[in-house]
């Protein structure tokens, strides 16, 4: 694959699609991943440097980023989650799901 955006873009991208899967445990790379047209090697090889950045890669990631953030990639099955943080006070309680087996 030929070097299409420079090397400051991509590991940028790589950084942040990085922490936005530590900031959102519940959600895997792998989410992401089937949210592009890439294969999950090319997703993991991109997140580890071994792939440079190319056009497609780059949008692909951006695409899938943006719908992480806006809340429309969740993940499979609807686990329920509860992320706790140094910021979260008070008592937390986890949220029964609302899935029914059909």
């Amino acid at each position: 694959m030929a070097r299409q955006v420079s090397d400051q873009v991509s590991n940028g991208l790589r950084e942040e699609v990085q922490r936005f899967l530590k900031a959102r445990p519940d959600v895997r790379f792998q989410d992401l991943v089937h949210h592009t047209s890439l294969t999950d090697s090319t997703g993991r090889n991109f997140l580890n440097g071994h792939c440079p950045g190319g056009r497609e890669v780059v949008h692909e990631f951006q695409k899938a980023l943006e719908l992480a953030r806006a809340g429309d990639i969740l993940p499979p099955g609807g686990r329920p989650s509860l992320v706790v943080t140094a910021k979260t006070k008070g008592r937390t309680k986890l949220i029964a799901s609302n899935q029914r087996n059909f």
